[in-house]
C-alpha cells in the first residue's frame, strides 16, 4: 500500500513539473492521433471486402454503395448484418477511446465524425464508400447506449414493415437530436443535427428517388 501511495505521489509530482504548454501540446497530439485512427478505421471498406470474398463486386450491384443496405441486396440479410455490425464498431471503438481519454465534448464529436467521414470517403476506395448510417450509430452507441439500443429495436420493426430503409433512416435519425440534448448536452445535440444533415447529403440520390416514387426497397 505504501508503495502504491508513493508511486501515486511521484506521478502527481512528475505531472506538476511538466509545463502547461507541453501538456497541452501532448494532449493535442493524442487527439490528432485518435482522430486519424477514427478516419482510418472508418475507411476500412467492410462491404467491399466481404462481397469480394464471396466473388461479388458490390460497387456494380444495386445502388453501387458499399454499405450494409446494398450488401443485403447483393448477398442477403446475414452478410448485411455482419457488415453493419463491423461498420458500427469502426466508429464505436475510437469514440469510446476518446471518452476514456477524457477528451472535451467537441473533440469527441470530431472523432465520431472522423469515423463517418472515413466510411463515406474511404482512402482505400478512391474516396468513395458508404452513407454513414452504421458508423453514426456506432458513435451513438458509445455516447447513449441504452437509447440507441431501444432505437434500433424500433428501427428494425419499421424496416420489416415499411421496407424503405432510406426514408426510415432520414426520419428516425432526427430523434437523436433531442435525445442527445437531454442526455449529453447541447454540444452533442449539435453533432447529431449536423450528422443528420450530412446523412441527408449522402442520401441525396435516395431523396430524389423517394420524391419520384422509384426508391429501391430492401
Amino acid at each position: 500500500m505504501q508503495n502504491i501511495i508513493a508511486l501515486t505521489w511521484l506521478d502527481e509530482r512528475i505531472v506538476s513539473w511538466i509545463p502547461d504548454q507541453v501538456r497541452n501540446d501532448s494532449q493535442t497530439c493524442v487527439f490528432i492521433v485518435v482522430l486519424l485512427i477514427a478516419y482510418l478505421l472508418g475507411s476500412i471498406p467492410t462491404g467491399k471486402l466481404v462481397c469480394k470474398l464471396k466473388g461479388v463486386d458490390i460497387q456494380s450491384q444495386g445502388s453501387g454503395n458499399t454499405g450494409a443496405t446494398n450488401v443485403r441486396r447483393a448477398l442477403g440479410m446475414r452478410y448485411a448484418v455482419l457488415v453493419g455490425l463491423i461498420d458500427l464498431f469502426k466508429a464505436y471503438i475510437p469514440v469510446r477511446l476518446a471518452i476514456e481519454l477524457q477528451f472535451g465534448s467537441w473533440q469527441i464529436c470530431l472523432v465520431a465524425f472522423g469515423a463517418s467521414l472515413g466510411h463515406c470517403y474511404s482512402v482505400f476506395l478512391g474516396f468513395k464508400g458508404g452513407k454513414a448510417v452504421s458508423t453514426y450509430l456506432g458513435s451513438l452507441l458509445a455516447l447513449i447506449p441504452f437509447f440507441t439500443l431501444g432505437w434500433l429495436v424500433v428501427w428494425f420493426v419499421l424496416v420489416k414493415t415499411i421496407k424503405l430503409m432510406s426514408l426510415i433512416n432520414l426520419v428516425m435519425l432526427l430523434l437523436f437530436v433531442p435525445a442527445l440534448y437531454f442526455l449529453q448536452g447541447i454540444d452533442y445535440a449539435g453533432y447529431a443535427f449536423l450528422m443528420w444533415l450530412f446523412i441527408i447529403f449522402t442520401h441525396r440520390a435516395n431523396v430524389s428517388r423517394l420524391l419520384k416514387g422509384t426508391e429501391l426497397k430492401v
